[in-house]
């Protein structure tokens, strides 16, 4: 494969026939290399994490603004529940974390060892992830609005997004309502005209504050999210599936683990799968006079797929 870059002149004069057709030659410029590297992930910055009025009202005005206000709502529909005695409304996660952080600062009690330690985590996801991805022309009119209504798939999304170009590897994000037909969430460009699909998928039945499920239900659940995966994938260069998890318990990550290589043991995963991944979440939470620091983490685990035969393009 040859790239050549044609640096920042306006027109140049070849010699010969370069046929852009065949092959994996391609062109290139200063200008869409800079374009590219504006929308790559960069090293999150980020304040702490304060327990006050102040830190919190300007957390909801961030939140507010980053989803184009859809924010302000779901935080809205939290508040109704939790007065109606719903203590898990979890249709938005981290408006659910931002209203119980509210309770706590005003009856200045917090329990870390328990749920608390899930308010922590929600709102240290969005501030570390945000502040990878904020700059991305997609987040606040696709990304952002997606953290209301799709918190988990979104994580997974940005995490999967994070351990990537960590990695080296530059990730495109598709806008779903401008891909024609079937799409993945996510893509990586192989050549001028090949890529490879990453989708992502977020099951409710992995996500706190929903009981860990036995062994067999969770292979069951990934079998049944690898079968509608396989269909969204495109192009001939295979494709990725990643399944998200975001829970206390650190036993599902296992049991994922354990399933997915039990699929690909039995044979019941798509050849069109090249291979499947884990993303897990975790975090500890430490709190103290000086306020709270949490350290977050993901747990990423790869299982190759024996009935992809074409050419894997992944390590």
């Amino acid at each position: 494969m040859a790239l050549i870059s044609m640096g920042d002149s306006g027109r140049f004069r070849l010699n010969g026939t370069l046929d852009l057709g065949v092959g994996e030659n391609s062109l290139t410029c200063d200008q869409e290399i800079e374009r590219v590297r504006r929308n790559s992930g960069v090293v999150p910055q980020h304040g702490g994490f304060e327990l006050s009025v102040e830190w919190i009202e300007k957390l909801k005005a961030e939140l507010i603004f980053w989803t184009g206000g859809a924010f302000l709502g779901v935080l809205g529909t939290a508040e109704r529940a939790r007065k109606n005695g719903n203590r898990f409304f979890m249709r938005c996660p981290l408006a659910w974390a931002v209203d119980r952080l509210v309770q706590g600062v005003e009856r200045k009690s917090f329990d870390f060892g328990g749920d608390d330690a899930m308010v922590v985590r929600y709102i240290a996801q969005w501030l570390e992830l945000s502040s990878s991805w904020k700059h991305h022309p997609l987040f606040k009119d696709v990304i952002g609005p997606a953290l209301c209504n799709e918190y988990h798939h979104t994580i997974a999304m940005l995490l999967c997004c994070s351990y990537l170009e960590r990695n080296g590897n530059s990730v495109g994000i598709t806008k779903a309502e401008s891909a024609a037909g079937k799409s993945a969430d996510l893509y990586l460009n192989l050549t001028s005209s090949r890529s490879a699909s990453i989708e992502i998928k977020a099951p409710n039945v992995f996500h706190w504050p929903n009981a860990v499920p036995d062994l067999g239900r969770v292979e069951e659940k990934i079998e049944g999210q690898l079968k509608e995966a396989a269909k969204q994938l495109t192009g001939d260069a295979g494709g990725v599936v990643v399944i998200g998890a975001n829970h206390l318990d650190q036993q599902l990550t296992k049991k994922i683990r354990s399933s997915i290589e039990s699929l690909a043991a039995k044979g019941r995963i798509s050849s069109r799968i090249t291979l499947v991944s884990a993303v897990c979440a975790y975090g500890t939470v430490q709190a103290g006079v000086d306020g709270v620091n949490f350290s977050m983490g993901w747990n990423v685990s790869v299982v190759k797929n024996p009935r992809y035969s074409g050419v894997s393009h992944f390590a």
